[in-house]
């Protein structure tokens, strides 16, 4: 997962590795599904996926939105910070894992 993902929640390699290994401890996928493709051009096309998840109050996520990129390496899944309402099933743009700033209150 990391050779094959951009990820802008994190801001180094070593943070990104400790984040993906806690999600994957707390909050596994246990399955996903893409459905829907968008050719964007010839270097990116937009997937909808729904992912399943183990040991959640919810099951699965809505359609999620993951843009597919040609890089230097091949392609790769470009992962941002999204923010899922799990009442409405709205998606918007998250705040990236390193800007949140946790409160003790």
């Amino acid at each position: 997962m990391m050779f094959y993902s951009k990820d802008t929640n994190y801001l180094d390699e070593k943070s990104r590795e400790e984040g993906y290994v806690k999600d994957f401890k707390t909050n596994p996928t246990t399955g996903y599904e893409i459905v829907e493709t968008r050719q964007i051009n010839t270097d990116e096309v937009q997937l909808y996926v729904v992912q399943k998840y183990a040991g959640q109050d919810y099951e699965q996520s809505p359609p999620l939105p993951y843009k597919i990129f040609k890089s230097e390496n091949g392609w790769k899944v470009l992962v941002e910070p999204l923010e899922i309402n799990t009442v409405t099933g709205e998606v918007t743009k998250g705040t990236p894992i390193h800007a949140l700033q946790y409160t003790d209150h």
